[in-house]
């Protein structure tokens, strides 16, 4: 299984294909009335990877902390920016894409479904803290639960810091209105040598 989602992840290069395979349908469910929001979310956590150079390999323990703010407009453009900051790295990323009530794509990946119901998503750079959180890159679905845990997203995630290709999940609890606390948790293993990752955020979202 492990193997399957290394090769959709790291090699069958899935942008290419999904993106053309979902935004045919939804495209036409754009609706000029649609709210507009401004939402924001901080994290934190840590875990393990296998660094891997020309001379050794060995266990890394790491920590991380990361925002995210973003607006998206009555119209379908969404923007705004990620900052993450570990023990060895400072990453920046942009956010920037449509985003429709069935459908989303832009700088942080595609999803297809409606939020908070069920949906289809592959993301890059979406989920802060980005290391502790699902990892650079994931595949996965979220399915809508409603009280006290809200929703959970159930999938894969690979790339920055981890060399494997792991099972990862998010629980959501809604913990006032418009605010949701969610967990990260994601698990790897790397020719023998586990790799993880567990994160504590908070997501805000105002209208």
């Amino acid at each position: 299984m492990c193997r399957l989602f290394n090769l959709i992840l790291r090699e069958a290069q899935p942008w290419k294909y999904l993106s053309f395979f979902f935004i045919g349908p939804f495209i036409v469910s754009y609706d000029s009335t649609e709210t507009s929001y401004f939402e924001s979310q901080v994290g934190a956590g840590g875990g393990r990877y296998r660094h891997v150079d020309c001379r050794d390999s060995y266990n890394k323990e790491y920590g991380d902390i990361g925002m995210q703010l973003t607006k998206k407009t009555s119209s379908p453009f969404k923007y705004g920016l990620s900052l993450g900051v570990g023990n060895n790295y400072f990453f920046a990323y942009p956010v920037l894409g449509v985003e429709w009530k069935t459908f989303a794509i832009g700088t942080t990946g595609i999803r297809a479904g409606v939020l908070n119901q069920t949906y289809l998503e592959l993301g890059m750079a979406n989920q802060i803290p980005f290391g502790s959180g699902r990892g650079l890159i994931n595949l996965g679905i979220n399915f809508p639960l409603g009280n006290p845990m809200s929703s959970l997203w159930v999938g894969a995630t690979g790339g920055y810091p981890y060399k494997s290709v792991g099972i990862g999940i998010q629980p959501e609890f809604r913990v006032g209105e418009n605010r949701f606390l969610f967990f990260n948790g994601r698990y790897g293993d790397y020719r023998g040598h586990p790799e993880f990752g567990a994160s504590i955020g908070l997501r805000i979202r105002s209208f």
